[in-house]
């Protein structure tokens, strides 16, 4: 089952360096806060809502060997390595990244 990163699991921003965070939701601090020295930028990292829920439930299903959760993004390898930090650290979901 293929997943894509962004927008699934989480909503980052970007901080610009010339205008800020474009569309920053204001209402609420980020769970997870990063600097990528790639590209010498701040992201601001949102979890989706009951996303701990829906990893609790892949990792459950693959260990039960019903699905194979492989997770996907058009994002650059260095960018989404981050993320997979935050959402799989130990790697327990997605074994299988596509960048």
């Amino acid at each position: 089952m293929f997943f894509e990163l962004d927008d699934i699991f989480v909503h980052t921003f970007l901080c610009d360096e010339n205008f800020g965070y474009m569309a920053n939701p204001g209402a609420k601090d980020p769970e997870h806060e990063f600097f990528l020295k790639e590209t010498r930028q701040p992201v601001l990292v949102y979890e989706r809502e009951c996303m701990r829920e829906f990893l609790d439930y892949l990792k459950q299903q693959r260990m039960e060997g019903h699905i194979e959760p492989i997770i996907f993004t058009n994002g650059q390898r260095f960018y989404a390595d981050h993320l997979l930090e935050i959402i799989d650290p130990k790697r327990d979901v997605f074994e299988h990244v596509l960048y």
